[in-house]
């Protein structure tokens, strides 16, 4: 196999930030380097941050780091989640939202949980995509997306607006003033180019910033059980309703089984996490 270290690029190097449990990116970056280091002292090998042979060989039988243990676990709660969505769709995004959960102080239970269902409600496939026309975007025989053209609540003031910032990413992020709001956040020009909306990256920190925008209300709603009120939250209103709270409730579940959610950096705000758990052993 090929040596990996800093300055290697590539599907390789991808494969083994998603093995460590990092963000990946594709790019052996010290983030990477870090990971690597912090691996092979937890297995007694050689700390010099090259991914090589013997590296390669202890994967096989050596212990994940503890990241990797993390996202492995909750690789397999959101999979149980969500069971329609592809299980590599799943196993690429989960790393990448835990770092922008945590890259903008948005990681808990209840963010988590709230990520989790809207991406499955929004993509279905939990991978970023563009809106399809449907009843609520379009009039039968008419414009496609011209339901949203005018529409001053979205900021769609132009004309072509309507299709032109129409739902894109795990966000489903709509409406010309939400592309003008969000895109200089992340350091892109969603206005001039929209569909940077569905770059994996991007997509996933503009659902992570959208969440954050709402953080205190969405926590509050999910700790109370007000489901309905978390998903008008981002949705504005019912649509995905029923799917979105099974979702939640499973991963609810699935949590509380896990036990000690600290050990994954998950504790919640509120303890709403030691309270399921005793409800669960209750």
């Amino acid at each position: 196999m090929a040596i990996l270290k800093a300055g290697s690029t590539g599907k390789w190097v991808k494969y083994l930030q998603i093995f460590l449990g990092i963000f990946s990116d594709s790019i052996f970056g010290p983030q990477t380097e870090a990971a690597v280091k912090s691996y092979q002292k937890e297995n007694g090998l050689k700390v010099d941050g090259i991914w090589g042979e013997k590296s390669a060989a202890s994967a096989k039988t050596g212990s994940p780091s503890e990241a990797s243990a993390g996202i492995v676990s909750l690789t397999g709660v959101c999979a149980r989640m969500c069971p329609s969505a592809p299980f590599l769709n799943v196993q690429d995004a989960i790393p990448r939202l835990r770092y922008y959960l945590l890259q903008h102080g948005c990681w808990c239970s209840e963010m988590f949980l709230m990520a989790i269902a809207t991406i499955s409600v929004e993509t279905g496939r939990f991978a970023p995509i563009s809106e399809y026309q449907s009843k609520y975007n379009t009039e039968d025989g008419g414009m496609p997306f011209g339901k949203y053209e005018g529409r001053e609540d979205l900021g769609n003031t132009q004309e072509g607006d309507g299709p032109r910032f129409k739902g894109r990413g795990y966000i489903q992020l709509t409406g010309r003033d939400n592309y003008a709001k969000f895109g200089p956040m992340i350091g892109v020009d969603l206005l001039n180019d929209p569909e940077l909306a569905n770059d994996p990256n991007n997509a996933m920190e503009l659902l992570v910033l959208f969440l954050k925008s709402k953080d205190m209300q969405i926590k509050e709603a999910i700790r109370k059980g007000d489901l309905t009120k978390a998903r008008r939250l981002v949705n504005g209103g019912s649509h995905g309703l029923d799917k979105f709270e099974k979702c939640v409730k499973a991963g609810q579940t699935e949590l509380a089984a896990l036990g000690d959610l600290e050990s994954y950096g998950l504790s919640s705000l509120s303890g709403w996490a030691s309270e399921q758990s005793s409800k669960t052993q209750a």
